[in-house]
């Protein structure tokens, strides 16, 4: 994949995995290819149940299609599906075509996930983002390398997230923090309040009291 831009990420637990994929999903456009790379048990499949939370469908469907290969879920409502496939067990680009897959992998109504992708890497479209898992240094922890391309900005603004409105760092997505990337830069940026340092560049206004929520 070229043009791309590399993000590293600290997972601290399988919640974290599952926001991740939740906030990858939410932001697809239809019709992109996620590669996930990693071991077994490195936390694929998690990143793809949080992935169909964020396109609508039910997280529960998703297991790992290690011995069925691929799985199709249609969204709800009209809304984006779901392919998901493991491509470990599989010898080469025909067996794969014999399944469906070039339809499949041409429906701008579905997101494609994909685990193993390097057993048959000529068989795999052109990957928006790659997703590399491994174990950190927690049982529960996963690193995370991010590469996506820049063809897919979208999914760059979700994956990354904004940044540490303290340090200027990365804020992983789904952390308690938000929109801090720690503890220790959310107490700092409350000591900047109480210590003057920050100002309102105008006077308050009523709007600026009412609850958005509320009409």
């Amino acid at each position: 994949m070229t043009d791309v831009q590399r993000h590293e990420l600290l997972l601290e637990d399988p919640h974290r995995t599952h926001e991740l994929g939740r906030v990858i999903g939410a932001a697809c456009l239809g019709g992109e290819h996620l590669c996930l790379r990693g071991d077994l048990g490195a936390g694929k499949t998690t990143l793809v149940r949080g992935l169909a939370e964020g396109l609508g469908v039910d997280p529960g469907s998703v297991s790992s299609p290690t011995f069925t290969i691929l799985h199709e879920h249609r969204g709800e409502h009209g809304g984006l599906g779901l392919v998901h496939a493991d491509l470990y067990r599989i010898g080469d680009a025909d067996e794969l075509e014999a399944l469906g897959w070039e339809e499949l992998s041409r429906d701008g109504a579905m997101v494609l996930a994909v685990e193993w992708p390097e057993r048959v890497p000529e068989a795999v479209p052109a990957p928006a983002m790659i997703i590399t898992l491994q174990h950190g240094p927690e049982p529960t922890a996963r690193h995370l390398l991010l590469e996506i391309s820049m063809s897919a900005p979208h999914l760059l603004v979700a994956a990354v997230g904004r940044s540490c409105r303290t340090c200027g760092g990365t804020v992983t997505p789904g952390s308690s923090c938000a929109p801090f990337c720690s503890d220790r830069c959310r107490l700092a940026d409350l000591g900047n309040w109480f210590g003057g340092r920050y100002a309102i560049s105008r006077e308050i206004e009523e709007d600026d009291l009412m609850d958005p929520e509320i009409e």
